[in-house]
């Protein structure tokens, strides 16, 4: 069908908001503009971009067009040519003319500063007052506080209500964490404890809070690895980089509440933010835990190479057992440096142990 009309134009009839009856007349479009012609009346003329085609003609039903937007001026038409060569006239995106309303575009400038206030908030302010904050939390609460997160993480990761592994008074994993609390000074005493999940995984949870996988200690060779991983994750608790992500999380989380206006949202949020900030700390805060556990492995006569060791094995350690870590290592510095700098931090030393009998070591890989 073609789209051309007679050289007079399109017949149609007019529909201006003042009477209750239609006038004929022809439309015409001439370069931008859409032209309504009627008999004893000057011509009528409207921007194409804010034309809009509300009805196509459909047997005898008529089209409709709303030559001037969101006017009360209505053009209704019987060919659908006419539909056609208007919207092939129209200048690109023509359908977008709107935003260029002074209401929308006050409207959009005001979300726009109010998202961009929220972001800075979220992702400037909250992590520049995040130090702060940290210290003034009361160890009672975040203690609390990291109990709980520990304990939903940990049913999360076992897929069951009871997801710790069995422990007793010389669980090796006990009995190193001891040595790290006599060795280092931290906020919080250390409680360390075993998931029952084949993730190869150990994370610092606020309040001193540690959990270390099933399939981590399966993994490791020797309690010396182990001694490694423990003084790493205790450093985070040293730097209270776990308080920091608490805090991180709550402020996060009452920002999003009030935003969304819902408490059920805001406790949500807040979850899952103590879950992420908890076990995703800044390549910096890696390194730097990685220094201090070093130095705690060498002030308890352990080699920091067992440390480097260990993490060159699980890069290479290829199994979907290991899966699950992929993200929280996302975040780490690449084992090959933190060997190396496990390696230069102390000479290696093959005769110093931490002197765990081995019926004991052994039990602990097999518990669970």
């Amino acid at each position: 069908m073609s789209a051309s009309p007679d050289p007079g134009g399109w017949p149609v009839r007019f529909h201006g908001g003042a009477r209750a009856t239609a006038e004929a007349g022809v439309a015409q479009i001439e370069g931008g503009a859409l032209v309504l012609l009627r008999a004893g009346e000057a011509p009528l003329r409207w921007s194409l971009g804010r034309a809009r085609i509300l009805a196509k003609p459909e047997g005898s039903a008529p089209g409709i067009v709303a030559p001037d937007g969101d006017g009360p001026a209505r053009i209704l038409f019987a060919q659908p040519g006419f539909a056609v060569a208007l919207r092939a006239a129209q200048p690109r995106r023509a359908h977008l003319a709107w935003l260029a309303r002074p209401a929308v575009r006050r409207t959009m400038l005001w979300a726009g500063g109010a998202l961009a206030s929220v972001l800075f908030v979220l992702f400037v302010a909250i992590p520049l007052a995040a130090d702060s904050l940290a210290a003034m939390v009361p160890a009672d609460y975040e203690r609390r506080f990291g109990a709980q997160i520990a304990e939903v993480f940990a049913k999360s990761l076992a897929g069951k209500a009871a997801p710790f592994c069995a422990t007793w008074d010389t669980d090796p994993i006990q009995v190193m964490a001891r040595r790290i609390e006599s060795s280092v000074r931290l906020p919080h005493p250390l409680v360390v404890r075993v998931v029952d999940s084949p993730v190869v995984n150990a994370f610092a949870a606020p309040g001193g809070q540690i959990l270390v996988m099933r399939g981590l200690v399966e993994l490791t060779a020797t309690p010396e690895e182990m001694f490694g991983v423990l003084a790493h994750e205790a450093a985070h608790v040293e730097h209270k980089d776990a308080a920091r992500g608490m805090v991180r999380s709550v402020a996060t989380g009452a920002v999003l509440g009030l935003v969304f206006g819902d408490a059920v949202f805001f406790s949500a949020a807040a979850a899952a933010a103590t879950l992420y900030f908890g076990i995703h700390y800044t390549h910096d805060a890696e390194a730097a835990a990685d220094a201090t556990a070093f130095r705690t492995m060498a002030g308890n006569g352990v080699a920091p190479r067992a440390l480097g060791d260990f993490l060159i094995r699980l890069e290479q350690h290829g199994n979907g057992a290991i899966a699950g870590l992929a993200a929280h290592l996302a975040t780490h510095p690449p084992a090959s440096e933190r060997a190396k700098a496990a390696a230069a931090a102390l000479p290696e030393r093959n005769d110093i142990s931490l002197g765990i009998p081995r019926v004991h070591w052994l039990a602990l890989k097999t518990r669970c």
